[in-house]
């Protein structure tokens, strides 16, 4: 495995495992703290609309589209790899902020 590809590989998993910190605190402070604890007012209002189940089916859908795209990627020219570099940089970040804001409630210093 080239050095570019191992990067590609370690940042695809930096984003799986942000996200997934992400949902699985989710769902932890959903069932302990009622949806009024979530703090991004767009979730709040599909909670509101479609419930908890169809909120985390959106939020692993919106993972698997960036899994999938990078995973194609991989295998095109640079400027399309740098092009889905964005979307994975952007799940690790928001991942990271939503775990970390959704254990911030569960430890009781949010909310």
């Amino acid at each position: 495995m080239t050095d570019d590809r191992a990067v590609e590989v370690r940042v695809l998993v930096a984003a799986v495992c942000a996200q997934l910190f992400d949902v699985a605190t989710f769902v932890v402070m959903i069932a302990s703290h009622g949806p009024r604890a979530e703090g991004n007012p767009v979730v709040v209002a599909l909670l509101g609309a479609l419930g908890p189940a169809l909120v985390i089916a959106a939020k692993l859908g919106v993972v698997s589209v960036v899994v999938c795209s990078a995973y194609v990627a991989a295998r095109k020219p640079i400027a399309v790899r740098l092009a889905v570099a964005l979307p994975l940089a952007g799940a690790v970040v928001f991942g990271l902020i939503g775990g970390l804001s959704n254990t911030q409630v569960l430890l009781g210093s949010g909310v």
